[in-house]
């Protein structure tokens, strides 16, 4: 439950704090930064030990499972960074 909460959780936290640090230019920062920290993540707490675990057993199912996280957490991540992104600099937009 731990590793699923940091899977989703730190990287959109990721992405909320680079929009508060970057200027309103763009929608961008909060998907890049969500997706460099899920990259980060998944390889220290997935491909590492996926690695290893592989070279043990002699199997390639544990790299094969990593790299299907890999890319689902990417997808999601970026959409979801930039939906998010989106509605921020929406919000900040000054009414006219």
């Amino acid at each position: 439950m731990l590793m699923l909460a940091l899977f989703l959780g730190l990287p959109q936290l990721v992405g909320w704090i680079a929009s508060r640090v970057t200027h309103r230019s763009s929608v961008m920062p909060w998907p890049a930064a969500a997706v460099a920290a899920f990259s980060a993540l998944w390889y220290v707490l997935d491909w590492l030990p996926a690695q290893r675990f592989g070279e043990r057993s002699g199997c390639g199912m544990p790299e094969q499972s990593a790299m299907f996280l890999l890319a689902a957490g990417l997808v999601i991540h970026t959409c979801a960074g930039l939906v998010f992104g989106g509605l921020t600099r929406r919000r900040r937009q000054p009414r006219a």
